[in-house]
């Protein structure tokens, strides 16, 4: 083949290569714009917006902007919030109580809980006008903890120590390679016992229970759904049908309207999710930062 040959085959595959990566572009945009025109379509019609909660919960501000949208939203008669997840971060069941409490001023919120809504995930459950569980799901589990890895030991075997200059003696710590002395201990024991107590006035608040037997119940234990509706930490047994029914009875207007997700998945990513394909809400970055970092928890077992 010539050299003249060679040139021309090597520019059609460059054009070929350029052709084919705008391709890719234009269908891009295009099915984005398409999927936002679509959206937006979506919930332009009267109905009861649904959302869930699962998995392992922590602070989240796309979700929070999913919940004032709802509030505003006039085309939102209800919401119906299904919760399956052993808890997570307080602050995460913070923003999630805070975000359906804002919903609930304005239109009626309706909790069903599935396999389990404990913890932090129960906090986020006392938010709802009523509370939906099958007989057996595990719910309660009230208490708070603080989790930090202690290789204080294994530290010492390797012969690694650590040096550190700071301000006060309770800054940076606790520190996993030194372990907890009595004064770090009491410092984190004030932190967890003010989250406990503002998850209890939560619960009597929000449930009408005595403080005594709240004291009796709230040391971390799980009920089963039935033992949770005799305590009074839920209204009903039930799920979907029974909330809809319930819904249904608080105005017409919900009758013979459609149900519709807001669930919206986050597709952003950190340095770490574009090196190892991992979402920055990734579950499993998010354990690698809160066990290592001093993170107020409200989890089953």
């Amino acid at each position: 083949m010539s050299l003249e040959q060679e040139l021309y085959e090597e520019r059609r595959r460059k054009l070929r290569r350029t052709s084919f990566f705008r391709g890719i572009l234009a269908a891009s945009i295009f099915f984005s714009l398409a999927g936002i025109l679509w959206k937006g379509d979506w919930f332009a019609s009267p109905h009861i917006a649904s959302f869930e909660v699962s998995g392992e919960i922590f602070d989240d501000v796309n979700r929070d902007s999913i919940f004032r949208e709802i509030s505003e939203n006039e085309n939102v008669y209800g919401l119906l919030v299904r919760i399956n997840s052993p808890g997570g971060s307080v602050v995460g069941a913070e923003g999630i109580y805070k975000g359906l409490r804002e919903v609930g001023e304005k239109k009626p919120v309706v909790i069903t809980i599935g396999e389990i809504g404990a913890s932090a995930a129960y906090i986020a459950a006392l938010a709802g006008d009523r509370i939906f569980a099958r007989e057996n799901s595990l719910i309660g589990s009230i208490g708070v903890v603080i989790q930090y890895p202690d290789i204080s030991r294994l530290a010492e075997r390797l012969g690694v120590s650590v040096e550190i200059v700071k301000s006060g003696k309770l800054k940076g710590e606790p520190n996993i390679l030194k372990g907890m002395d009595k004064q770090v201990r009491k410092a984190n024991e004030i932190l967890v016992n003010d989250s406990f107590n503002w998850f209890k006035k939560l619960v009597v608040e929000r449930r009408n229970i005595d403080t005594q037997l709240l004291n009796e119940i709230s040391d971390g234990r799980l009920f089963t759904g039935r033992m949770a509706a005799k305590l009074g930490l839920i209204d009903e047994i039930g799920s979907k049908k029974e909330a809809m029914e319930y819904l249904q009875s608080r105005d017409s207007k919900l009758v013979n309207i459609p149900i519709k997700s807001w669930n919206i998945e986050n597709t952003s990513t950190s340095i770490w999710g574009s090196i190892f394909g991992l979402s920055e809400n990734s579950g499993i970055l998010r354990k690698l930062y809160t066990r290592v970092s001093p993170t107020l928890f409200s989890v089953a077992g």
